[in-house]
């Protein structure tokens, strides 16, 4: 029997790229095809892991943009109560992932909780595949988060200053623009602050290590 905590297994989930990580070793990269089915993907982030069988882990996953996009939405004044801004940023997901008016249940949403008007939307089919094959492995999906919306945890991105950012990933971009709590209006498009990221030029190992911090070093005033 095992003791003591289970390993963490770190992984970037993209389209057509997958960065797999575990604490000791080496940043595994895997480029999948853009078309494989995410049951396949997973199989071949497994086998990537080489973990001892038997061995009770943790799953971290960063999801790309394309997999879990950003999602403004109009928040009408006055609009406090959870449930009220809840189904507004649901109405707006259906609409970013084109699915038919009414199905909001096929998505898992979620509020950004720095600034109104902005969800993350994720189909939930990818959510419920995602926890079915940790548990099946002995692994438990412990957080689940899109890789910009870690981005904007970054100190540079809460600057007061910042109006936007662009995160550019594999396969993947994305924008957010923030209308200031503080009641300041957005200036004018282009201005902010960029990140590039890719596997070569962003260290993953320690983005995922040492939290938002590390995104520092790769932020760009916009011209």
């Amino acid at each position: 029997m095992w003791s003591g905590w289970p390993e963490r297994v770190d992984v970037y989930l993209g389209v057509g790229t997958v960065l797999v990580k575990r604490r000791s070793h080496a940043l595994v990269s895997l480029q999948p095809s853009a078309t494989l089915p995410l049951g396949d993907v997973l199989a071949q982030v497994d086998e990537a892991c080489s973990r001892v069988k038997g061995r009770p882990w943790s799953l971290h996953v960063a999801l790309s943009a394309a997999l879990c996009p950003p999602v403004p939405f109009t928040l009408p004044q006055g609009v406090r109560r959870w449930s009220e801004v809840m189904a507004l940023a649901q109405a707006a997901a259906v609409q970013a992932w084109g699915l038919p008016a009414g199905q909001a249940d096929a998505l898992v949403c979620a509020l950004d909780t720095g600034r109104a008007g902005l969800a993350a939307a994720l189909m939930k089919g990818t959510q419920d595949r995602l926890v079915e094959w940790a548990g099946r492995h002995r692994g438990h999906l412990v957080s689940l988060v899109p890789l910009w919306a870690a981005a904007t945890q970054a100190p540079g991105c809460r600057a007061k200053e910042v109006r936007q950012f662009t995160l550019h990933e594999p396969g993947a971009i994305a924008v957010v623009q923030d209308a200031v709590a503080s009641g300041v209006a957005p200036t004018t498009p282009g201005e902010g602050i960029e990140v590039r990221f890719s596997p070569e030029v962003l260290p993953v190992q320690q983005h995922w290590r040492e939290g938002p911090a590390v995104w520092a070093g790769h932020w760009e005033r916009l011209p």
